[in-house]
C-alpha cells in the first residue's frame, strides 16, 4: 500500500472504533509506506502531510482529542508520524501533535532536546548552558522499554555539536566555541553519556566529518528496507524469550522485568551487552544469577542482533559458492562466541525463507558461559533446523579443535566461521582466537574457509578485530561495508523501526 491509499481510509473513520480497526489491520503497511517515502523530496513530504492530516482531521480523531483519551494503536500512529517528521526535519508538522505525544516516549524526549537547541536566545552562553539539559533528555530517550533509539539520539547530539560550533564561529565567539566543543569529549561527560563516544561525533570533533552522520567503509546509497520477523521467528521469540520474562513471578509490568529496573538491567546486569555471563551480577538486589542475565540478554539484545545478523547473512550468502545447498559437502558453521545461538537462528530463518525448507547444518557453538550454551540448546530444539542437523558446544577454543576436525570437517568439508558481536567482548583473548583459527587451517589445508565478521560501527568496539586480523595468516576480503539496519520486533506495532548501525566483512582464507 502507498500513503495515498490511507487518505480515504482515514477520512472514512467516523468513530474511534473504526480508526482503531484501520490501524490494527493496516499498521504494518502504514509503517512500511511512511518509511519508504523520501522525506528530503518535497513531493514525498507532501504525501506524508496529506496522509497525516487525513488521520488527524478525521471525525474519529477529533472525538478522541476532545476527550484526551487515545487508544494504544492511535498513540503508536502519532509516534510514527512524529518520527517521520523528525526524519524530515519538519518542526512545523510536529506542532499539531506535540502536546498529545506520550511525554516519556523517546521521540518526545528528543523533541524537547531539539526545542531547547532551537529556542536559544543568547547564543554566546546558551549552547554551553543547555548542554547538560540536552544530554539528560537524550540519555532518557536512548532506550524505551526494550527498544534501542541510540542512532536517533546520536543524530540529535551530532546536530547539536555541529550547529553550536557553526553559530559560535559565525559570530566570532572562538573562546566559547572551544569550551562548548570540549564538553563533548570531556571524560566525565563521555562516561555519563555513552552515546557521545559514537564515531560520527568523534570524527566531527577532530574535523574529519564531511557533514554526513553515517561513517561507511564502502559507500552505498541504497537504503535498507525495514526488517520484520517471520511467523516462525515470532513464535520462537514468544516461546523462548517474552513469555518466560512476562510470566516470571518477579516481573512487575513493563518497568521491572524479573524484578529489575531498565537502568539496572542495561547498565549493571548486561553492561550494555558486554557482561561476563559466567558470573552472577552482585551489584543489584536480589543478585542476578547467570541464567537470569542470559534471559534478560535475550529480551534486550538478542532480537536486535538477530535482525542485523540476518541482514548481513542476506548480503554475503551469495558470495559463498553454494556452500549451504551443495549435497556433496556438509558445511560446518563454527559460531565463535555463540551466545544463545542468535546467528544460528538468523541463518536458519533466512535459509528457510529463501529455499522453502529447513536448514541442515553442522553447528558448532563456542562460548565461555555455560548459561549461554544452555539457552542455545533450547533454541536448537525450536523447530527451525532440519532433524538431521548436528550440534556440538564447547566452552574453550582448545576443547573444540579436535572434535571439529574429527566429527564435522573430516579434512575437506567447508567451514564458515562466524563472529557476530564477538570482538566487542571485554573477555575475548585475541591471541588465543587467532591461534585456534591458524591451527584449524593448518589441520584442514584442503577445506574452503570463510570468516564472517559483524560488530557495531564504533572504533572502540572494533580494535580487537583489527588486532586479530594482524595475527591470522593471509586472508582476502570479499565483502566489506557498514549499513544502518532498521527492524521491528513486533510487525503489528506502528512504533518507529529501531535502527542499528553495523559494520561487517566477509573474509576468505587464501591457501598457504
Amino acid at each position: 500500500m502507498k500513503l495515498v491509499d490511507f487518505v480515504p481510509l482515514f477520512q472514512a473513520c467516523t468513530t474511534p472504533d473504526k480508526l482503531d480497526s484501520v490501524l490494527d489491520n493496516y499498521g504494518q503497511e502504514l509503517t512500511k509506506a511512511l518509511f519508504a517515502v523520501d522525506v528530503e523530496n518535497p513531493v514525498g513530504l507532501l504525501e506524508i502531510s496529506q496522509c497525516f492530516f487525513a488521520f488527524k482531521l478525521c471525525p474519529a480523531f477529533e472525538e478522541l482529542e476532545s476527550t484526551e483519551q487515545f487508544p494504544a494503536e492511535v498513540t503508536q500512529a502519532l509516534i510514527l508520524f512524529a518520527t517521520t517528521f523528525e526524519r524530515a526535519g519538519s518542526f512545523a508538522l510536529i506542532t499539531p501533535i506535540r502536546a498529545i505525544l506520550p511525554p516519556n516516549a523517546s521521540v518526545s524526549l528528543r523533541f524537547r532536546a531539539q526545542e531547547l537547541i532551537h529556542g536559544l536566545l543568547d547564543i554566546r552562553s546558551g549552547y554551553a548552558t543547555i548542554f547538560p539539559l540536552v544530554m539528560d533528555l537524550l540519555l532518557q530517550a536512548q532506550y524505551e522499554e526494550d527498544e534501542d533509539y541510540s542512532s536517533s539520539v546520536v543524530q540529535v547530539a551530532y546536530k547539536f555539536l555541529k550547529e553550536g560550533r557553526s553559530q559560535l564561529r559565525k559570530y566570532n565567539f572562538l573562546t566559547e566555541e572551544i569550551a562548548f566543543t570540549e564538553l563533548f569529549s570531556r571524560p566525565s561527560n563521555t562516561h555519563s553519556y555513552p552515546f557521545l563516544a559514537h564515531p560520527a561525533i568523534e570524527s566531527l570533533l577532530i574535523g574529519k566529518a564531511s557533514g554526513s552522520l553515517t561513517i561507511v567503509i564502502e559507500p552505498d546509497d541504497v537504503p535498507t528496507p525495514v526488517l520484520f520477523p517471520t511467523e516462525a521467528i515470532q513464535r520462537i521469540f514468544r516461546q523462548y524469550i517474552t513469555i518466560p520474562v512476562d510470566t516470571d513471578p518477579r516481573t512487575r509490568g513493563n518497568d521491572y522485568r524479573l524484578g529489575y529496573s531498565h537502568a539496572d538491567i542495561r547498565e549493571r546486569i548486561l553492561n550494555y551487552g558486554r557482561a561476563d555471563f559466567r558470573e552472577a551480577c552482585l551489584t543489584v538486589r536480589p543478585v542476578a544469577q547467570p541464567v537470569d542475565r542470559v534471559l534478560l540478554y535475550c529480551f534486550y539484545n538478542l532480537r536486535k542482533h538477530f535482525f542485523t545478523t540476518r541482514y548481513v547473512f542476506g548480503q554475503i550468502i551469495d558470495s559463498l559458492p553454494d556452500m549451504l545447498t551443495n549435497k556433496d559437502a556438509r558445511p560446518v558453521f563454527v559460531d565463535l562466541g555463540c551466545g544463545p545461538m542468535t546467528s544460528g537462528l538468523a541463518l536458519a530463518d533466512l535459509y528457510q525463507e529463501r529455499h522453502g525448507h529447513l536448514l541442515t547444518v553442522n553447528y558448532v557453538g563456542i562460548d565461555i558461559a555455560p548459561a549461554m550454551i544452555e539457552k542455545a540448546q533450547e533454541f536448537e530444539r525450536s523447530g527451525l533446523f532440519a532433524p538431521n542437523s548436528q550440534f556440538a558446544y564447547y566452552e574453550a577454543w582448545a576443547d573444540a579443535l579436535v572434535p571439529i576436525i574429527d566429527g564435522f570437517v573430516q579434512v575437506t568439508n567447508p567451514i564458515i566461521f562466524n563472529a557476530s558481536y564477538l570482538f566487542a567482548s571485554e573477555s575475548l583473548n585475541v591471541s588465543e582466537l587467532a591461534l585456534f583459527i591458524n591451527q584449524l587451517r593448518g589441520l584442514c589445508p584442503e577445506s574452503k574457509m570463510y570468516f564472517v565478521f559483524q560488530n557495531p560501527n564504533r572504533a572502540d568496539r572494533n580494535q580487537k578485530y583489527v588486532q586479530w586480523k594482524e595475527q591470522v595468516r593471509f586472508t582476502r576480503s570479499i565483502v566489506q561495508s557498514v549499513r544502518e539496519v532498521r527492524y521491528k520486533n513486533n510487525p503489528a506495532s506502528v512504533y518507529e523501526p529501531t535502527p542499528e548501525e553495523v559494520a561487517y566483512e566477509l573474509l576468505a582464507f587464501q591457501p598457504d
